[in-house]
C-alpha cells in the first residue's frame, strides 16, 4: 500500500476569521503538490468541512478532506483535537473552554487531541506557561505537533524532543492561513486514509512516519512572538470576545457534566485496532 501524504493543519476563509483561501482552492493546490488529503483545523469552527461536504459538485476525486479543529482555550492556547466520523459537538464550535474540559469531552467522545505549536507565541502554546501548569496535561495528550512551517527552527526542535520524552506519535502541517503558504508542510502517513476514523487510529499507532516541509523563519531565537502587546491581543480576541459571544457559564463543570450525559454515545463510537506500533526512533522528521 503507498503511503499518503497529508497536510493537518490546515485554515480556511470559511471556518477562520484570518483565513484567506477557501476549502476548495486550499485542497486544489495541495492536489497540484502531490498531496493526497488535508485536515481542516479551522479556529473554534466546522464550516468549512460541512461546506465541503454539501458541496459534492466541487470535490476533487481522490482527494481526501477530513474535519479537524484547532480549538482556541482561554489558558493553554491552542489544540488539534481530530474527532471520530461524524462526531462534532457543538461545544467545540462555542469559545471560553479551559483544557481541562477539552481534553474531557474529546476522549469521552472518542477522539484525540494534541497540542499546536506547543513551542509557538506565548499565550498560543501551552509550553509558554508554567511548568506547574502544562506538566500535569501532557500525559493526557494523544499525540505532538512537531513540524509547523510558520514557526521558528529551534521551537520545532523542541517540540520534537518533548513527543519523543514522552513517546507520543508525531504530526505535522503548514498552519496556512493563505494561499503562498499552502502546502509547505507535510505529514507521510503509512496507512490508507478515507475518513477520520483512519487517521485516528493511524495517529495512535504511530503510523505517520515522516513530516517536514519548509522553514518560513530561519532564525533560531523569536524576538517578537513573546511581546507583551501581542499577548494581549490574543487575550482579548479570545476571552474578552468569548464573554460577549459565548457566555461562560455554558463551560462550568455541571453543565459540561450534563452535556456528557445527555449525548452519551450507545457504543464505542471508535474501536483502536490492536496494531504494533512503531517505536518512537523510526520515525523521521524533516
Amino acid at each position: 500500500m503507498p503511503y499518503m501524504k497529508f497536510d493537518l493543519h490546515c485554515h480556511t476563509k470559511e471556518g477562520s476569521p484570518d483565513g484567506k483561501v477557501s476549502v476548495f482552492e486550499y485542497a486544489r493546490i495541495l492536489k497540484e503538490k502531490g498531496f493526497d488529503g488535508m485536515l481542516i483545523t479551522d479556529h473554534d469552527s466546522y464550516r468549512a468541512a460541512r461546506k465541503w461536504q454539501e458541496s459534492k459538485d466541487k470535490q476533487i476525486p481522490g482527494f481526501c478532506v477530513l474535519q479537524g479543529i484547532e480549538y482556541d482555550t482561554v489558558d493553554h492556547g491552542h489544540f488539534i483535537v481530530i474527532m471520530p466520523e461524524g462526531v462534532s459537538p457543538k461545544l467545540f464550535e462555542a469559545r471560553g473552554m479551559r483544557l481541562k474540559s477539552l481534553i474531557q469531552i474529546t476522549h469521552f467522545f472518542g477522539g484525540i487531541i494534541g497540542p499546536s505549536h506547543p513551542y509557538g507565541a506565548k499565550f498560543l502554546s501551552i509550553m509558554r506557561s508554567k511548568e506547574s501548569k502544562y506538566k500535569k496535561y501532557l500525559s493526557q495528550f494523544d499525540f505532538i505537533e512537531v513540524f509547523n512551517t510558520s514557526e521558528y527552527i529551534s521551537d520545532n526542535e523542541k517540540a520534537l524532543k518533548l513527543a519523543k520524552s514522552w513517546d507520543l506519535p508525531c504530526t505535522g502541517g503548514s498552519d496556512s492561513h493563505k494561499t503562498d503558504t499552502v502546502g509547505e508542510a507535510y505529514s507521510i502517513i503509512d496507512a490508507e486514509i478515507k475518513t477520520t476514523n483512519d487517521l485516528i487510529e493511524a495517529v495512535l499507532n504511530k503510523k505517520i512516519i515522516r513530516v517536514g516541509g519548509s522553514q518560513r523563519y530561519k532564525r533560531k531565537h523569536p524576538i517578537l512572538t513573546n511581546a507583551f502587546p501581542l499577548g494581549f491581543l490574543f487575550q482579548f480576541y479570545n476571552i474578552f470576545l468569548t464573554i460577549i459571544f459565548t457566555p461562560v457559564r455554558v463551560f462550568r463543570k455541571v453543565q459540561i457534566s450534563q452535556y456528557m450525559r445527555r449525548h452519551k454515545p450507545g457504543k464505542p463510537l471508535y474501536q483502536l485496532k490492536e496494531n504494533k506500533p512503531e517505536a518512537a526512533s523510526e520515525r523521521r522528521y524533516g
